[in-house]
């Protein structure tokens, strides 16, 4: 089905168009719409954004989808949600993005092993539909009155004593829905949570495994460097292979996509007699795709490195 073209008039502001696909991933196509308008300066900090409510009706989505995709842009920092004054651009929302990270703007490589990311086709739907179910069929009436003391969609474990200074603190930042917290708090105490990390751990092992297989397989002379768990490893290359910068352009040419220890390390490993290295994510890529990615990445420095 084709894309649909719809678009909103932001007050005192130019018209903005929004991709919006027939079908698949909504969510996400609206909060990279409204990315690219805060980057473009099309939206500028201040903003106000249509309600929920509003820009759902003129895109055809659910209100759900729409208030999804502002959560996730007020988290990452993009918009800031007040009561009673609406939705806006924040005013932080153009800051420099730190050393090391890729351009949002560029396009994704076609074997993406960044770092940073688990493997989004993981997330526990069914646990977490029941556990949402189960928060707005079980909280009480008041609980929809005001904000309980989590931090995004986590949680700290904290002295009696600073519980309600947290929760204020918590309540002055950014909000985070209500019913997300008390799924979340069902989802734990239903132990479905703790059955979601164990599969993950799992899943995220036997792809460390196979990365560390091909590597020892057709990079011999090469190190893979980290602690066995969490979604990233360092793939240290042989003496003799071509500095980073090259190893990077190379990979990009390839369309594979990792990171340079260079980015995150001061000084650069050149500089400080270290091996060139890259940082490989291997929770990134859904589970059919990561063979080929491993394999492309792995062909792609042998080349480099026995040239």
């Amino acid at each position: 089905m084709p894309e649909a073209m719809d678009h909103f008039r932001a007050p005192a502001g130019p018209e903005l168009l929004l991709e919006v696909p027939g079908r698949g991933a909504r969510r996400r196509a609206v909060e990279e719409s409204l990315r690219a308008a805060i980057r473009s300066g099309s939206l500028a900090a201040g903003t106000r954004l249509p309600s929920t409510r509003d820009l759902a009706a003129q895109l055809g989505l659910a209100r759900g989808t729409v208030a999804q995709a502002y959560e996730q842009l007020a988290a990452e920092g993009w918009l800031s949600a007040r009561s009673g004054s609406g939705t806006r651009v924040a005013a932080s929302a153009l800051s420099p993005a730190p050393p090391g990270r890729d351009s949002a703007a560029a396009p994704l490589p076609r074997h993406d092993l960044r770092p940073g990311q688990p493997d989004a086709r993981a997330f526990p739907r069914a646990a977490w539909t029941r556990a949402v179910r189960h928060a707005l069929g079980e909280a009480p009436a008041d609980a929809f009155g005001g904000l309980g003391p989590a931090v995004r969609l986590g949680w700290i474990a904290c002295p009696p004593l600073l519980l309600e200074p947290l929760a204020e603190e918590k309540r002055r930042a950014r909000p985070t829905s209500l019913v997300e917290q008390l799924a979340l708090a069902r989802l734990i105490d239903s132990g479905d949570y703790d059955r979601h990390l164990r599969a993950a751990r799992r899943c995220y092992r036997e792809r460390r495994d196979l990365l560390a297989a091909a590597v020892r397989a057709r990079l011999p002379r090469a190190r893979l460097l980290g602690i066995e768990a969490g979604l990233h490893a360092i793939l240290e290359l042989p003496d003799g292979s071509p500095d980073e910068p090259t190893v990077m352009a190379a990979l990009r040419t390839a369309s594979i996509g990792v990171h340079q220890l260079g980015a995150y390390a001061r000084p650069s490993p050149a500089a400080d007699g270290r091996r060139p290295s890259v940082v490989v994510g291997y929770g990134t890529p859904p589970a059919h795709a990561y063979p080929a990615a491993i394999s492309a990445l792995v062909e792609r420095l042998r080349e480099l490195t026995d040239g």
